[in-house]
């Protein structure tokens, strides 16, 4: 992901799909979240998904939950 620049519309559009799954969830913003989020949905977009639709739905789909991101981040710290 270093390296790789994205137009200022193609962050917002990223940013509404991460903001639509707190929104989703009914959740504030969380750090820890964010970060897993926003490079899961980066790595969406750069395989071509550009809609705010389809990267909310991808989100959803992939991290269902409160509950999903604290297995993630518990899992991830185990490694």
């Amino acid at each position: 992901m270093l390296g790789v620049s994205f137009k200022e519309s193609d962050l917002r559009l990223m940013s509404g799909a991460v903001q639509a799954w707190y929104r989703h969830f009914g959740l504030a913003p969380e750090p820890r979240y964010s970060a897993m989020l926003c490079s899961s949905v980066i790595d969406r977009f750069n395989q071509g998904h550009s809609s705010v639709e389809d990267l909310t739905a991808h989100l959803i789909a992939l991290f269902d939950g409160p509950k999903s991101m604290e297995r993630y981040t518990t899992s991830t710290k185990a490694h």
